[in-house]
């Protein structure tokens, strides 16, 4: 994977479809792999009442998920990255998912890249 987030996908000698990381923050321990995937793909599941209503179209090509567990307890670190095939839903997701709720939490979104910069720089 390259620094900007992109990675390749797929087998054979062909040509490989890019891959766009979205860092997902604020999460709560319980989040799993598929509560992320599922409020990306459909993100009405993230709305709730005391917030104004909107409507987010959903991210289509939201290919998977993976939350970041301790290595020695498993509990989850309370953030993740979600990967879209993409770019437009990347970005778009960037603005518009940034403070849904994801299981019990609003949700902190910014590009991978992003996120590496500060890891880098602390």
């Amino acid at each position: 994977m390259d620094a900007a987030g992109l990675g390749s996908v797929g087998g054979g000698g062909g040509e490989y479809a890019k891959e766009y990381s979205i860092f997902a923050g604020d999460l709560a321990p319980e989040t799993s792999n598929s509560d992320l995937v599922a409020v990306f793909r459909n993100p009405l599941l993230g709305l709730r009442n005391d917030r104004a209503p909107k409507f987010i179209r959903p991210f289509a090509s939201c290919k998977s998920a993976k939350i970041m567990l301790d290595p020695v307890t498993g509990v989850s670190r309370g953030y993740g990255f979600v990967r879209v095939t993409d770019e437009a839903d990347q970005q778009r997701a960037l603005i518009e998912m940034h403070g849904l709720y994801c299981v019990s939490r609003p949700s902190a979104c910014c590009s991978s890249l992003y996120y590496i910069e500060i890891m880098l720089t602390t």
